[in-house]
């Protein structure tokens, strides 16, 4: 699979990027190389056209997605008649991590580095406090003589 970007003209972009395939299904592929310098953002979307099926699971059977969809709604197209819905999934903005540890200071994330020291301080004290109520019980620990025990008993009461 092999991912290429240029910079397309007017009449490119009227051609190629109005979702109408009917106008021209041939791209301009080319191995020349190209140099260009832009701002651009890439929004990758998949939409689909779903129905329930007898055992309630979704299918998309006779339904197909038509030319005009876009970023905001979905077309179906139908063999059938059949309730349907639209399937319309964007994929999540990569995480930009020179921004957050460029803006991974105390001053301005007082909040987050707040509750992650104050819950770790709680969670050290509760394993201490844990610990020594695991010795006081380990002491208790044993068999228990009673008055009415005999030496010749062969059970022993234990705590």
């Amino acid at each position: 699979l092999i991912f290429g970007i240029r910079e397309l003209n007017s009449t490119e972009i009227n051609n190629y990027c109005l979702n109408n395939s009917s106008i021209n299904t041939s791209l301009p592929i080319t191995n020349e190389p190209f140099n260009f310098t832009s701002n651009y953002e890439l929004r990758i979307y998949t939409s689909g056209c779903y129905y329930l099926d007898d055992n309630n699971n979704w299918k998309s059977d006779g339904l197909t997605v038509g030319p005009l969809t876009n970023l905001y709604e979905t077309e179906c197209l139908s063999t059938h008649l059949t309730s349907f819905a639209g399937g319309f999934i964007v994929l999540p903005a990569p995480i930009n991590w020179s921004y957050v540890f460029a803006n991974a200071d105390f001053t301005k994330n007082k909040t987050v580095y707040l509750t992650v020291i104050f819950t770790s301080i709680f969670y050290i004290i509760l394993l201490i406090y844990a610990r020594f109520e695991d010795k006081k019980d380990f002491e208790k620990l044993g068999v228990t003589p009673l008055v009415d025990n005999n030496k010749s008993d062969q059970y022993y009461y234990r705590q």
